[in-house]
């Protein structure tokens, strides 16, 4: 077996989900390595299979008008402000 040194605050967030979850610390760091290799490799077979995509404006009657990609949010007005507001 192996030693692992991570930092205070990583180590207490490790111990905290080990307790949640009935685990032993060494448990649920493997746990979590695990859980984060799954998505990278979730998100990289994703991005692979679909075609390379990036943002294009397209111009109608002489207007600009921004295509997002598929699957992006719609923010209301109200969303907007808000976010506007926050900067």
């Amino acid at each position: 077996m192996a030693a692992l040194n991570l930092n205070d605050d990583l180590l207490e967030t490790a111990k905290r989900y080990a307790v949640t979850r009935a685990l032993s610390v060494d448990a649920a760091v493997a746990l979590l390595i695990n859980l984060g290799l799954e998505r990278v490799s979730d998100q990289s077979r994703a991005a692979s299979l679909r075609p390379a995509e990036s943002p294009a404006i397209r111009f109608i009657d002489g207007f600009g008008e921004f295509v997002a990609p598929p699957g992006t949010p719609v923010l209301s007005t109200d969303e907007l402000l808000r976010i506007e507001d926050e900067y």
